[in-house]
């Protein structure tokens, strides 16, 4: 059980980090910044896929994958 929650949260660091480094156009402006949740057409600072969504998915699907690898190894 332990071992599953650190191999989770490491996978879960590994994933954040790459996703700050490569800075997607839907998280994140031109200039780096992150745009802010909110729906506006006329406004390209603003998107409805912020980072807290995105970080909350991650964390699931990351659980759900190192679980799903455990039970590939038993």
């Amino acid at each position: 059980m332990t071992s599953r929650i650190v191999y989770t949260i490491l996978l879960y660091i590994v994933l954040v980090s790459l996703l700050i480094i490569i800075k997607p156009a839907m998280i994140f402006d031109a200039n780096g910044n992150l745009k802010a949740f909110d729906y506006d057409n006329n406004s390209k600072s603003s998107s409805l896929i912020n980072l807290e969504v995105i970080l909350s998915v991650l964390s699931v699907f990351c659980y759900y994958i190192v679980i799903s690898l455990q039970m590939m190894m038993y």
